[in-house]
């Protein structure tokens, strides 16, 4: 899980709360209920993307899952995620994305795949794909 804080590479407060740069977001050990992934929550209202991109880019064989306020991610006994809820859920998936460029505290990247999860949506996290549950 993310802990709030962030910091420059050079290890100062990072003041710029939409950089996308390694190194600037400090990751702990959550509750377990979701392995292999990152979960940040109030994920839209509070504009948390750049903060996600960042942690993956770190941790690249965890998805970052942004779960939105009024939201719920199911994780089945099957390993799949259903999304239930007025939101969406988000998920960044950095598994195959490399860095194209650091420059001090800012980093560029590509091949970084993002999926939008509205409610009714079922993704499965080992093949990186989205399905529906719903009729």
């Amino acid at each position: 899980m993310l802990t709030g804080e962030r910091r420059t590479a050079s290890g100062r407060i990072n003041e710029d709360p939409n950089a996308v740069a390694l190194r600037s977001t400090e990751v702990t050990l959550g509750f377990g209920l979701l392995p292999g992934a990152i979960i940040d929550q109030h994920f839209s209202r509070r504009s948390r993307d750049n903060r996600l991109v960042s942690a993956v880019l770190d941790h690249p064989q965890l998805l970052g899952v942004g779960i939105d306020e009024e939201t719920a991610l199911i994780v089945r006994s099957d390993g799949r995620w259903d999304v239930l809820g007025n939101g969406h859920v988000k998920i960044y998936d950095a598994r195959r994305a490399y860095i194209v460029n650091e420059d001090n505290d800012m980093v560029g990247a590509s091949g970084i795949r993002m999926h939008v999860l509205p409610r009714g949506s079922r993704f499965d996290p080992k093949l990186g794909r989205l399905g529906s549950w719903r009729n």
